[in-house]
């Protein structure tokens, strides 16, 4: 619940540090921490996504329903695969 709301803060932090340019000792290691706040935010949104993809990849041998689940999810997958690739 507090992962969308943290990465929006990182980013505007990265986007107000990179603005403001490098006046303080710190800056260069802040911009890391942010960057990395980011990623890890990144990971823990995606994470649930993949484990239910496999796991309906698996259930749709023997249920249909989760035939149509994979079919809704998949596509959100790969659209958001394909943005953290570039």
């Amino acid at each position: 619940m507090i992962v969308i709301p943290l990465q929006v803060v990182a980013n505007i932090a990265h986007v107000v540090l990179d603005e403001t340019g490098p006046f303080t000792q710190d800056w260069i290691t802040w911009k890391q921490v942010f960057l990395l706040v980011d990623v890890i935010c990144c990971c823990v949104v995606m994470f649930p996504i993949v484990w239910s993809t496999k796991n309906l990849r698996e259930a749709v041998r023997t249920d249909d329903k989760a035939a149509v689940n994979l079919m809704k999810l998949t596509p959100y997958y790969e659209n958001n695969r394909v943005q953290d690739l570039a």
